[in-house]
């Protein structure tokens, strides 16, 4: 139980960190770019 939550924990670190860090970086700027491009 030790290893799997870890290993979950450092997996979600990987790959949570810098997708929710530049969400809520620049949601509004990012959101207006988004819409004007699509």
């Amino acid at each position: 139980m030790i290893t799997d939550r870890k290993s979950t924990d450092k997996n979600k670190n990987t790959v949570g960190t810098p997708t929710q860090i530049q969400l809520p970086r620049i949601p509004r700027r990012f959101r207006l770019l988004r819409r004007d491009y699509l």
